[in-house]
């Protein structure tokens, strides 16, 4: 029984706290209530458009918020990443949006993170700013990230208009991409090095890599990546080599598969019409 007591005793309990500008009582920016978390803490923000860059800071986190059409996280163009989680911590982002015009919405490196219900819609596409090398909307390094009823339209990038991979596994489920542009490979989606990229459900409209050589109107699969996408629907992709998909790989190497597509409309001015 002792040991028992002492093992419930030294247990951290997880905290849930409030981010509401509105109350005293409760942490008037994300970042704050950040810095006084513990890891496995719950953060609720409210709805509200906070205009700040965060970095969770190693911590094991969850971010709810009150809904992507009335939470919003915006970097405002004053940071290179609105949301920054790089430090091997596992995030969960629940239920916002995150915004950052000219610059990256959320960069993840060496981390896990999971995004429910989350947009990301316009990020890096401010004139005249210097665009994300990769990914306008997430930038994925050495990571795990799965997505689920997420969309991201209207970003712009380097690599993936609007997420790029590297020696990541991306699972991403019941989401939706349209009018992301990449002024290289990968329209909406760019995975590399190694990557494991798995679509399930998802629905693809108007996304384009501008490039005269590039390669992906909507997807881009390289570099010993694997690709599989089941009930997938693409239309009204541009890209010069692959129209919508574009999967470049050694032979031996090469893993991809699509089940239960749609496709249509697409424009390659290469020899891989999908």
């Amino acid at each position: 029984m002792l040991v028992v007591l002492l093992s419930l005793t030294g247990a951290t309990m997880a905290a849930t706290s409030t981010v509401d500008p509105s109350d005293s009582a409760a942490y008037a920016t994300i970042q704050d209530a950040i810095d006084a978390a513990s890891d496995g803490d719950i953060i609720e923000i409210v709805a509200g458009t906070f205009t700040e860059c965060i970095d969770t800071g190693g911590l094991d986190l969850s971010l709810m918020g009150a809904g992507a059409s009335s939470t919003i996280i915006d970097g405002a163009g004053a940071c290179t990443d609105a949301v920054s989680i790089v430090s091997g911590e596992t995030v969960s982002l629940e239920e916002l949006s995150v915004a950052n015009a000219g610059y990256r919405a959320i960069k993840v490196d060496s981390s896990v993170v999971a995004l429910v219900g989350v947009s990301v819609d316009g990020a890096g596409t401010t004139s005249g700013a210097t665009l994300p090398s990769g990914g306008g909307a997430l930038y994925a390094e050495s990571a795990e990230v799965s997505i689920e009823a997420s969309s991201f339209s209207a970003n712009r990038g380097d690599s993936g208009g609007a997420i790029f991979a590297t020696d990541t596994t991306l699972d991403i489920t019941d989401s939706a991409f349209w009018d992301n542009e990449a002024s290289t490979d990968g329209g909406a989606l760019h995975a590399e090095q190694g990557s494991a990229l798995t679509l399930v459900g998802i629905t693809f409209e108007g996304d384009f890599a501008i490039g005269s050589a590039s390669y992906g109107g909507a997807v881009h699969v390289s570099t010993l990546s694997s690709f599989s996408a089941t009930d997938v629907s693409w239309s009204d992709h541009i890209g010069a080599y692959g129209g919508a998909v574009a999967i470049r790989t050694p032979r031996p190497a090469c893993r991809g598969r699509m089940l239960d597509y749609t496709a249509e409309t697409h424009y390659d001015d290469g020899e891989d019409p999908l």
